[in-house]
């Protein structure tokens, strides 16, 4: 509240704690955030991804070799579609584009086929 936020946006897994949270606000006597909250990332066995289980550092990724416009690319379009066929956006595409009412409501699942494919693509535009 001192930090001023106006928003949180976290995993569907955090929703049973959000009246506890905006009790806390009031209680402080803070204006409390909007809370938005998305489905999860799930492994490709469909539990959910876990960060003691699962990769799930960026930095992990990023000394694999993989580049930061890919994955920012993929995590975009991970849960969100542009409504096109179009998959390779860059940053600012991808801000213009966003819309929340197109996240799916179910949970994405990780690809990591996919995000090798989307690394490739944005490799040959270099």
């Amino acid at each position: 509240a001192a930090m001023r936020i106006s928003h949180v946006v976290r995993g569907e897994d955090h929703l049973s704690n959000t009246p506890k949270h905006i009790l806390l606000f009031r209680a402080l006597g803070y204006d409390e955030p909007r809370f938005g909250h998305l489905p999860l990332i799930l492994n490709a066995d469909r539990t959910k991804m876990s960060k003691r289980k699962s990769q799930t550092a960026i930095g992990d990724y990023i000394a694999e070799g993989f580049i930061r416009e890919a994955l920012v690319n993929y995590l975009a379009l991970l849960g969100w579609s542009t409504g096109t066929e179009e998959e390779v956006l860059a940053l600012e595409e991808i801000v213009e584009r966003f819309d929340v009412a197109h996240v799916q409501k179910a949970g994405a699942v990780f690809d990591r086929e996919r995000l090798l494919w989307l690394n490739g693509q944005w490799i040959r535009r270099l």
